[in-house]
């Protein structure tokens, strides 16, 4: 069916609208793939601190994550801790002194 006059502003119209929506598309896939270039920053960062640390300290943040592990490696929709656990977890807590930093990062 061949398109009239009074159709070209729909044809024009719709096809605007495809190139802004893929437009958008490769907007939000460009901001992906520049915060992923920029992620290993932190890690760096978290590397030359921990060269500082004391070794109790990297020891007791490793039982901390061992044992965070283990509970989430449960298979069950909410791994609750055990008591021992809990109080395991609470001392390892105590060893290190910036603990919140690392619980808000998970």
């Amino acid at each position: 069916m061949p398109l009239g006059p009074g159709d070209m502003g729909t044809v024009r119209t719709t096809l605007a609208g495809c190139v802004a929506s893929a437009a958008r598309r490769a907007l939000r896939s460009v901001a992906t793939v520049v915060r992923e270039a920029f992620r290993p920053a932190p890690l760096a960062v978290g590397l030359v601190r921990d060269l500082f640390r004391t070794r109790d300290d990297l020891v007791a943040e490793n039982a901390a994550l061992c044992q965070q592990l283990i509970a989430a490696s449960r298979h069950v929709k909410r791994p609750a801790l055990r008591s021992w656990e809990r109080a395991l977890l609470v001392g390892v807590a105590s060893r290190l002194r910036n603990w919140q930093e690392h619980q808000s990062s998970s």
